[in-house]
């Protein structure tokens, strides 16, 4: 068991977790009624991750976030009111109703946004870090990626010029098994905390489960970061074994699969696949692609799109 740092709030701690718990059960019930607009992707099963990285944080500092950013937001100081009004497209919201769960931000709390773009909010903190050693301050920018970001070419470009420059920055790896929809195991070579070695970027793997230990170790690349030096930017790798759920609308009844790899469905309609990859093989096609191709093959050759390669008539 990791021991309690002294520094550390443990009351203020444990109501930020049952906040961001709470809110995204209840967000959860409300999106599976069919009362949220557009894709919702809840950050339930991680709040430790987000937790544990803002309780060093001040409004000065910068976080950049991904597409699951409920999370992030409220650690990071955010409004639940302001929240929520977002996510429901009212009047009142962060954004004022129109940016919805994947574009909410905080300017005066350093919560520079939400990226609905896979691995966008990576070079945003670079702008940010450069930005203080710049200026000569010591904040410090915070990137939130999960394990289908560290795929991305940006990613790469940005810790590499982060070593360049020597910038405050912190890249914060999310791993929930998941890229979405796509798991981790059929996408990922390796262990994504070692990438950054190869820039000469010190990195770490702590359990995102645990608020202790990404606490403590968490702690380590923020005050590197704040000290300076030549090894100001570092890498963490958050594992969260929690499966995540993204809900978009109300669930409909559909017969279950008989194979052994068929996406498992709750009331929320999990679109996650609980199995372990199978090695050597891909993800079989889903149902409502199959579908579809099949009524293509099945419509007449004269409603097919063939006037597509027709040339334009004067």
């Amino acid at each position: 068991m990791s021991t309690i740092p002294a520094e550390l709030d443990v009351i203020h701690a444990y109501r930020m977790l049952r906040l961001l718990r709470e809110f995204e059960d209840q967000l959860h019930v409300a999106i599976a009624r069919g009362n949220v607009p557009g894709f919702t992707h809840l950050y339930a099963g991680e709040e430790a991750s987000a937790v544990g990285v803002c309780l060093h944080l001040a409004d000065r500092d910068v976080l950049c976030s991904t597409h699951r950013a409920h999370g992030h937001f409220l650690a990071k100081g955010g409004d639940v009111d302001a929240l929520a009004l977002e996510i429901f497209g009212k009047e009142g919201g962060a954004c004022g109703g129109k940016g919805g769960s994947m574009h909410v931000a905080d300017w005066s709390r350093g919560m520079w946004g939400a990226n609905a773009i896979i691995g966008a909010s990576v070079p945003h903190a670079i702008g940010a870090g450069f930005a203080f050693k710049y200026r000569g301050e010591d904040g410090v920018a915070v990137s939130f990626g999960g394990d289908g970001a560290s795929n991305q070419g940006a990613g790469f470009e940005s810790m590499n010029l982060a070593k360049i420059l020597n910038l405050p920055v912190l890249f914060v790896l999310e791993d929930n098994g998941y890229a979405e929809t796509t798991a981790s195991g059929w996408a990922v070579a390796g262990r994504p905390v070692e990438r950054a070695g190869g820039f000469g970027i010190p990195s770490v793997e702590v359990d995102g489960t645990d608020l202790l230990d990404v606490y403590t170790k968490i702690g380590v690349g923020v005050r590197r970061a704040r000290e300076g030096g030549v090894r100001r930017s570092s890498m963490c790798a958050c594992r969260c074994s929690t499966a995540i759920t993204k809900v978009t609308r109300k669930p409909t009844a559909r017969p279950a699969r008989s194979s052994s790899c068929a996406p498992s469905r709750t009331a929320s309609r999990v679109s996650a696949c609980r199995c372990s990859p199978p090695d050597g093989r891909m993800p079989r096609r889903s149902t409502r692609s199959m579908r579809s191709a099949r009524r293509a093959r099945q419509r007449p050759s004269s409603a097919r799109s063939t006037h597509r390669f027709q040339p334009c008539r004067p």
